[in-house]
């Protein structure tokens, strides 16, 4: 009697420590994690500041030569002053498309939001699918918005949680099928839902897809921890992350964030937009 309780003294101190273990193991992944997006978002600002300069000369530019068109109408035929306000109006919507993502990659990486703030949960998904744009530039993408009132986090956080969801969704479709993302309100939560027509997952994978180091990729392509910082990250924040999966049918992620008191009501006005990003949009 005293050697099996000796037995099960020590199993339970050995699966005490192999917790232990696991949940250091992750303290210090998410610590490698958080550094890396600081210096990422360093690095994101002084390129962006460096993007800027040449895109005020350009910009200002094509303002200058618009006036000069415009000022030489009379000897300027009207074939060749449409040819001109439409090459120009290319060249002006491509420099708004890299103002566009300019500010995007400052807004997401900023290193000054990691302390809590009110953020717009829109604006935090809209921010992580332009950043995705080069993995979901194939795939045809569905957004369907409620208007949300602001909630109190760490909106450089949630971003990481977004933008790990649809790089998911977009590795398991393959490059080929429909994004959806959806936000809307449930009570006094905040809801987002990311769902994909990929591959699916069985119900043993999808017991084990929070768990740290836990991976279907082959190996060198995978970590595992995505998904457990991801789930730590919406656990610290009060809320709730959940999946639902059938292989061959597609997965959908949703994630319930609390919504603060100090939150305005919002409406029940839902926006929905269908966009297929081609490859010169992206």
């Amino acid at each position: 009697d005293a050697n099996v309780n000796l037995e099960g003294v020590v199993a339970e101190r050995t699966q005490d420590l192999s917790q232990a273990l696991d949940d250091l193991r992750l303290q210090q992944a998410q610590l490698i994690q958080s550094e890396k997006m600081a210096s990422l978002g360093q690095m994101v600002a002084g390129v962006a500041h460096e993007i800027n300069t040449p895109l005020g000369y350009a910009n200002s530019n094509v303002s200058i030569v618009r006036e000069l068109v415009a000022s030489m109408e009379e000897q300027i035929d009207g074939e060749s002053r449409e040819e001109f306000d439409m090459l120009l109006g290319d060249a002006q919507y491509g420099l708004e498309q890299i103002a566009e993502l300019v500010m995007s990659l400052k807004n997401f990486s900023r290193v000054d939001r990691s302390h809590t703030e009110l953020f717009d949960l829109n604006d935090g998904v809209e921010t992580s699918l332009k950043i995705c744009q080069n993995q979901i530039k194939d795939l045809v993408v569905e957004k369907q918005f409620a208007e949300l009132p602001d909630i109190s986090c760490a909106p450089s956080q949630l971003n990481q949680v977004f933008l790990n969801l649809i790089n998911n969704a977009a590795q398991a479709m393959g490059g080929q099928g429909t994004l959806t993302v959806t936000t809307e309100r449930d009570g006094d939560n905040a809801v987002v839902k990311v769902r994909d027509t990929g591959c699916g997952m069985d119900a043993d994978t999808v017991a084990h897809i929070f768990e740290p180091f836990f991976t279907t990729k082959p190996v060198g392509e995978g970590t595992g921890l995505g998904l457990s910082i991801v789930f730590r990250i919406i656990e610290d924040h009060g809320g709730q992350i959940t999946v639902e999966s059938q292989p061959g049918e597609g997965t959908e992620f949703r994630v319930s964030l609390p919504i603060s008191a100090a939150s305005q009501p919002a409406g029940d006005v839902v926006t929905e937009e269908s966009v297929i990003l081609s490859e010169s949009e992206a």
